[in-house]
């Protein structure tokens, strides 16, 4: 998915370019999104959920929440992590659905350290 949207100026006011990747079974995703312009803040976090991170000397925030079930008595409830880093100019964010913490920082720093 690209997208480009303009003020009146005709100033970039949001691009993003996402990779979206979700398995056979449709239970875990993988989307990365990259922006030049400014992308916000992760707001779906309690700020004592947020944690500061560094993989060769880039500093990523990293959210970690469960969704989905109405109660904590229901099952399946989504596991959620989602990172954001900028490297050179540009902005990454990062969100995992039902993947282990393992398997979302071999992506963060395939990213990093391309």
């Amino acid at each position: 998915i690209y997208m480009v949207g303009y003020n009146e100026d005709g100033q970039v006011t949001i691009d993003n370019n996402r990779l979206c990747y979700q398995d056979e079974t449709a239970t875990r995703e993988l989307t990365v999104a990259v922006r030049t312009v400014e992308s916000g803040s992760i707001d779906l976090f309690a700020d004592a959920e947020l944690e500061v991170s560094h993989i060769d000397y880039i500093e990523i925030t990293i959210g970690h929440y469960a969704a989905g079930a109405d109660s904590e008595a229901e099952t399946g409830q989504d596991e959620y992590y989602r990172a954001i880093f900028e490297k050179d100019g540009v902005t990454f964010t990062v969100t995992g659905r039902n993947l282990t913490e393992e398997e979302l920082l071999t992506v963060l720093r395939d990213l990093i350290c391309e």
